[in-house]
Order: structure tokens, then sequence, then C-alpha cells
């Protein structure tokens, strides 16, 4: 069976005025499946080479709330009422 879905990669922007970012993680999301889901890495090495200052700490807890949310809203879907059909990921 296939399933139509949408997916975003996450990225950390470091700093808006150069746009310079590093991918952090992937969300997917198949309405007709009511999936929806997130994982992020907790890993700052490869952010701290490129970025001189970055607090890891921060980022871990960052990314967790960020994969945390995500996952809810996506365990919520299924007892939601279909209000608006051929969402996308940038949608939701």
């Amino acid at each position: 069976m296939r399933t139509a879905y949408s997916f975003s990669v996450l990225r950390y922007v470091h700093d808006p005025s150069t746009q310079e970012f590093i991918n952090i993680g992937m969300a997917v999301y198949a309405p007709e499946a009511g999936f929806l889901r997130a994982i992020c890495t907790k890993h700052y090495r490869r952010i701290s080479r490129m970025f001189a200052k970055i607090d890891g700490a921060r980022f871990r807890q960052l990314t967790a709330y960020i994969q945390e949310r995500i996952t809810a809203m996506g365990e919520s879907l299924p007892h939601e009422l279909p209000f608006q059909n051929g969402l996308d990921i940038a949608a939701v």
C-alpha cells in the first residue's frame, strides 16, 4: 500500500543575516495515515566546528522539545476531526 507523505528538513540557522545552516533533523507527515513524526539530532559537535559559539545544553534541550512537540501533535491526529484536507508538512 502506498501512502502520500510530505517531509521537511529541520535546520539550525546560527545567524539569520548570513543564512548559513546545518540540517539537524527531519519531520514526516502522512495525512491519510494520521502520521506525523520528527527526529532531531542531539549532537552538536558539527555545529560547534562550523560556528564558534553554541550552548550545547540549550541546543539539546531545544531539539528535544521540537521533536517531542511534533510527535505529540502526531499522536493527537487520529483523535481530531479532519477539517482541512490536503495539508502538507509546511501547513502543519
